[in-house]
């Protein structure tokens, strides 16, 4: 008698596999945040967006309807940075902060407000960048004015971090507060006159550091103001002046994110600076490593963060 092979066998074993293989690949591999983020925002949801801009840095703030953008990386990084926010459904934005008028932190900043309706900007005032190491490593001055200039042209409301009285300025967005905490106006060096910023949404906090270095995290300590946040965005790019172990003792973040690019030429973040945050158990999450990183909270204590991987 003539047998016949059973064609049904091989076809049912490829797709069992197929189907483990999908089912692993869902469980396992990394989504893009641009897939993940809810477009329409929940109103009772806040969200620090981390964009991956390689070695400089821009971060995205999202609190139900309203957005606001803080930095927007190198001149090469506008259009990824206007390409994002797209993505996750941004159409106009609450404010731009400018940190400090380095290349890596305003470098994108024409793409971006060519690109967005924008109600203001708050950046430093450029009468104060006129230090001699400024005009001599980094030309402040002119990307003060440029950015000035931008700003004029595009009719946006210019602020200044200080009120009149002398005092820093808090404001809020949506439903999240944001409570200016340093810009120092009269340092040599750049990075120590960076914009730094604690947000709150119910619960939850998050200390932005920017580029500030140990002399304004010193300060901050001795200030014997609130800087616990449960999310530190490390200073500098995590770089060796900045991360002081006082200063992270007070801030006692249970998370750490930091901006900066693959195998960069500053070895950025520093080994010694990693081993600090290890040391008193924080969890680090790094766009050099996980690309851009989102976190999301509901403000009573749920805290998600979405990474999307490289």
């Amino acid at each position: 008698m003539r047998k016949f092979k059973n064609k049904k066998k091989p076809l049912i074993i490829f797709l069992s596999v197929s189907v483990i293989f999908i089912l692993f690949n869902i469980r396992y591999v990394s989504i893009p945040c641009s897939d993940v983020a809810d477009i329409n925002h929940d109103e009772r949801k806040f969200e620090i967006h981390l964009i991956d801009v390689e070695q400089s840095e821009s971060i995205l703030l999202i609190q139900g309807k309203h957005a606001m953008l803080i930095d927007t990386g190198e001149m090469d990084c506008g259009k990824k940075v206007t390409n994002y926010l797209k993505s996750v459904g941004i159409e106009k934005l609450d404010a731009i902060v400018l940190t400090h008028f380095h290349k890596d932190h305003v470098g994108g900043f024409h793409k971006v407000i060519s690109s967005f309706d924008t109600e203001k900007v708050i950046c430093m005032n450029g009468k104060y960048a006129d230090t001699i190491t400024e005009k001599f490593w980094y030309a402040d001055m002119q990307i003060s004015r440029i950015t000035s200039s931008m700003i004029h042209k595009h009719k946006i409301k210019l602020e200044f971090p200080y009120e009149k009285s002398g005092i820093l300025k808090s404001f809020t967005l949506g439903n999240a507060s944001v409570e200016i905490l340093a810009q120092e106006t009269h340092s040599d060096i750049i990075n120590n006159k960076s914009i730094v910023m604690k947000v709150s949404y119910g619960d939850f906090s998050s200390l932005l550091m920017s580029d500030a270095q140990g002399e304004v995290e010193e300060a901050l300590v001795e200030a014997q103001i609130n800087i616990s946040a449960d999310v530190l965005k490390v200073g500098h790019h995590g770089s060796k002046t900045s991360t002081g172990r006082d200063f992270l003792q007070k801030v006692n973040p249970q998370y750490a994110i930091i901006s900066c690019g693959e195998d960069n030429k500053y070895g950025h973040p520093n080994s010694f600076v990693m081993k600090k945050l290890y040391k008193q158990g924080v969890e680090v999450h790094r766009t050099d490593v996980e690309g851009t990183i989102v976190i999301e909270t509901d403000g009573n204590g749920k805290i998600e963060i979405i990474t999307e991987g490289k």
